[in-house]
């Protein structure tokens, strides 16, 4: 074995480490978010505690308001709160399975996609049954369609940024 193959060969085990160690920091990336999400999901962060930490923002931005529409702007940014948690959720199973699985790209958005669904289920399920949340088939709908979208708006960006330049683009 020559020089230059030992080098090759340890130019490649480095690779093969440096990919491990890019996979797993993914999955555990996917696993803390999870977690966040979770956690976000409990009693601690219901409608009655998050009033209290949105309310005086609200009332600050728009002071014109009534106390019931402050109220509707509230359960509206809960809600847009549940589409960006689960796309970013959704976000890094995608990158995480992207790394790990070398298949089609279908099969990538859907191991992503039920990964959301299923945390996304499994915190919904576990609030049906504490007395401070309500569990929801219409938020795990919620969800599932910010998922959707970020995994839709993260493969158009990479189909963009991977077109090769037109002829009459300038350079």
């Amino acid at each position: 074995m020559t020089g230059d193959d030992a080098t090759r060969r340890q130019r490649v085990a480095g690779d093969d480490a440096s990919r491990r160690q890019r996979v797993i920091l993914a999955w555990l990336l996917v696993g803390a978010f999870s977690a966040l999400v979770l956690w976000l999901g409990s009693a601690r962060f219901d409608a009655e505690e998050t009033e209290g930490i949105l309310s005086p923002i609200l009332r600050f931005l728009f002071p014109d308001l009534s106390h019931s529409e402050r109220y509707l702007l509230h359960v509206k940014v809960r809600k847009i709160a549940h589409a960006v948690e689960y796309g970013v959720l959704a976000l890094l199973a995608l990158r995480a399975a992207f790394l790990t699985f070398h298949t089609a790209t279908a099969r990538i958005v859907a191991i992503a996609l039920a990964l959301a669904v299923l945390v996304a289920s499994a915190d919904e399920t576990r609030q049906a049954f504490l007395p401070e949340r309500t569990g929801s088939f219409g938020d795990v709908m919620l969800d599932t369609a910010g998922a959707i979208t970020a995994i839709a708006l993260a493969l158009l960006i990479r189909r963009l940024l991977r077109r090769p330049p037109t002829e009459d683009a300038p350079s």
